[in-house]
Formats: structure tokens, sequence, C-alpha cells
């Protein structure tokens, strides 16, 4: 997926057309030219591998906010409970931090959210999932997933720092269990017993 951040570096702001300069925003594209810009340093907390599939894009427009997007592909910890098979229903996290800033220099919330131990703004916008096992988003025990799913995010403050939980939930979908293993099971127990009548 795309990993996105904003954040406000007023070093960077500068004239708009509108205030007589040249430009409304700039674009840059790659990591040379991206790297060179101070930017938050965000890691994933519960993170098991990271896999950077392409490019860097940054825009930064005259105020000195700045977007940032990078494509990601990440393998993060999450426990399940499997006590309801096949019925279970999961959530998973994704948890970002600032690895050297803590909340005096530099604040992590979802976007648009608000500073605090509560859930805000938005977190994850996914599109449309499919999956033959499983649904997912917020209510994924629900079939209604003609389109994707958006989540707040939930800021928590560990030891003055904060701690941004990313969360979707995601279903079972029981048919396709009991069509694919408790049948088979069944009907591979009736044939075993077969051999006593």
């Amino acid at each position: 997926g795309y990993f996105r951040s904003w954040w406000n570096d007023p070093r960077l702001a500068f004239n708009s057309t509108e205030q007589g300069g040249c430009l409304d925003s700039i674009s840059m594209a790659g990591s040379e030219s991206v790297g060179q810009l101070w930017e938050p340093d965000l890691y994933f907390d519960n993170l098991v591998t990271l896999n950077k599939e392409g490019g860097r894009l940054v825009q930064i427009d005259s105020s000195g906010s700045v977007w940032k997007s990078e494509q990601l592909t990440l393998t993060v910890k999450s426990p399940i409970n499997l006590g309801k098979l096949p019925y279970d229903n999961h959530t998973a996290e994704i948890v970002l931090a600032s690895y050297s800033q803590d909340i005096k220099r530099i604040r992590v919330i979802p976007k648009g959210g608000v500073i605090g131990e509560e859930y805000s703004g938005v977190g994850i916008v996914a599109p449309q999932l499919t999956s033959s096992v499983w649904s997912f988003g917020p209510e994924a025990e629900k079939e209604d997933k003609e389109k994707g799913f958006e989540t707040p995010g939930r800021v928590e403050i560990r030891s003055s720092w904060d701690y941004l939980s990313l969360q979707f939930g995601y279903a079972r979908r029981p048919k396709y269990f009991v069509d694919q293993v408790i049948i088979p099971s069944l009907l591979f127990l009736m044939v075993s017993y077969i051999q006593f009548w």
C-alpha cells in the first residue's frame, strides 16, 4: 500500500503566486532529492518486515506543509484468537511512533486528528479488498463490501512518546472454511468407518 505522511516545516515556506511568487507548490520525486529534506523519523513499532516497492513523492506547498507518499509492503505482528474458528473476527494493528523525538518536539497524530489519547482523524483508507477466505473492514462480518473502508487512528502516550495505532478488522468467511475443510474432513471420516460395517 501507500504510506502517506503530512507535516509542517515553516523553514520551507515560500511566496505563493498570490503573494508574488512563481509557484504554489513544489513536487519532488525520487530518493535523492527527497532525502535532503528533514522528515519525521517515524518507525513501525510492531514491524516484522518492510519492503519499499517504489519511489517516493514529496509535495511542499507555500505555507511549508509537506506531504510525502511512498509505496510499502509491511508485515507486522498482530495477535489472533482462533477460539471461535470458523466464526473468528480479528483486528490487525499497525503502530507508528517517532524514533528519537518525544512529545515535546513532535506529535504523531492521524490525518485530521486531534492531539490526545482518543480515536480521531483518518488512520487507514483502503480500496475494496477481495478474498475468498476473509472479509475486511471495521465491520468485517458484514458482507456488504462494495466500497473500501476508512478507519480512524488512535494515539496512545507512553512515557512521553506518541504511539499512533492504525487498526482494521477482518473476519473469516465461514462458508469457505466449512466447504474446504470441515465437509471434506467429515467425508474422509465417514469413508474410513465404512470398513467396520
